[in-house]
């Protein structure tokens, strides 16, 4: 079902320490069952009031438990998102730190995916490549994604067990479309959704979009876009076997067929 956008309860947690701050999506505590019933998603995302932004956007329309970390801000302009393999990599750490905090807070607790958004999606892909993430990590997501050392491929090879989708606003000046459209040509098998509409920091109804796409993804279904019909509807003059009326039985035989019939009635 699509996304609706509503007023999601948050409820901030101190993790790492005090060095970072989480948002879980819902009024859950640690030991509450539900953790382990429905599983969670952690997304990661630019400190900031633009990076922080996105993440509430983002988990006011998810049909999942969610867990939204900022990580420190270091992007203040779009060059910036030329982020070295090695930042990556020291990001990655943090978010290594992030998750060992939450599974002593609950051991039990499924990961149903890891979703990177904007700056934070190269560090996604580097724990991921590093190895760092949880064992038995299915998914990842990452929602306007830099591909700054992701694209030159710096950051390692995934697991080919990990699926991956990228969810990329055709409106994106910050971190533009062909970046990733780049990574995902050395990665045929990733899958690519594109939001129209959606800018970097995909405001207003693009968020929702791009929250559908998440979901579908992770429940999934998969909805038709303009692409999918284009490709999938046939020429006029050619109509389907399936679809293809068949001809009267009168007009099947012509003439000799109703001389049989007349045949049998005698």
């Amino acid at each position: 079902r699509p996304a609706t956008a509503r007023p999601a309860p948050r409820t901030e947690l101190s993790l790492c320490g005090g060095r970072v701050t989480g948002h879980l999506a819902g009024r859950y505590a640690a030991i509450d069952t539900s953790w382990h019933k429905a599983g969670m998603l952690l997304l990661i995302g630019d400190g900031g009031a633009a990076g922080e932004g996105l993440l509430e956007r983002l988990q006011s329309s998810l049909h999942f438990l969610s867990l939204a970390v900022a990580l420190p801000a270091v992007v203040r302009d779009a060059s910036a998102y030329d982020a070295s393999a090695s930042l990556a990599a020291a990001r990655a750490d943090l978010i290594a730190e992030v998750l060992e905090d939450v599974r002593q807070q609950s051991g039990g607790l499924h990961l149903l995916a890891i979703v990177g958004c904007g700056g934070g999606a190269d560090a996604c892909l580097a724990l991921v490549a590093s190895g760092l993430a949880p064992r038995g990590l299915a998914r990842l997501a990452m929602v306007g994604g830099a591909y700054g050392a992701a694209a030159t491929g710096a950051l390692g090879a995934l697991p080919p067990s990990v699926e991956v989708l990228s969810i990329h606003g055709a409106a994106d000046e910050v971190a533009p479309l062909m970046r990733a459209q780049l990574y995902h040509a050395r990665h045929p098998s990733h899958r690519l959704r594109t939001i129209e509409e959606g800018g970097h920091h995909f405001e207003g109804d693009a968020a929702v979009a791009a929250a559908t796409a998440l979901n579908d993804w992770l429940e999934g279904a998969r909805r038709l876009n303009g692409d999918d019909i284009a490709n999938w509807r046939l020429p006029p003059d050619e109509p389907s076997a399936a679809t293809r009326a068949p001809p009267p039985r009168w007009a099947v035989g012509g003439e000799e067929e109703e001389e049989e019939e007349e045949i049998r009635m005698v």
